[in-house]
């Protein structure tokens, strides 16, 4: 289980948002949230299945403090890398920890 002491790095967490280009279109756009701190753990490499694609990249389990608000449409940005979440997860049940699933993006 993880631990808040083992909860060293800095991650910010990101949320889908949506602008205008020239032509007057909705294109999707990210927006920071927040910034907290969390456990990140390189799993090696994956492939995840998402929107009818098979995906393939860097897994690594981030876990932070529970945040409502934090899913499937989030991602983190962590030492310049931009991590993807596949699936949330609050193992104890009890809100106290969120454990993602997530893949870099390349």
């Amino acid at each position: 289980m993880t631990s808040v002491g083992s909860m060293r790095e800095k991650v910010t967490i990101q949320s889908e948002a949506s602008t205008l280009n020239s032509d007057g279109e909705t294109i999707p756009a990210w927006k920071d949230a927040f910034q907290v701190a969390a456990e990140v753990v390189e799993l090696g490499g994956a492939e995840t299945y998402r929107a009818g694609q098979v995906r393939t990249g860097r897994a690594y389990r981030v876990t932070i403090r529970y945040q409502d608000g934090v899913t499937e449409k989030s991602r983190f940005i962590w030492g310049g890398k931009t991590l993807e979440i596949d699936s949330t997860h609050n193992p104890d049940g009890r809100r106290r920890f969120l454990e993602c699933m997530c893949r870099e993006v390349v």
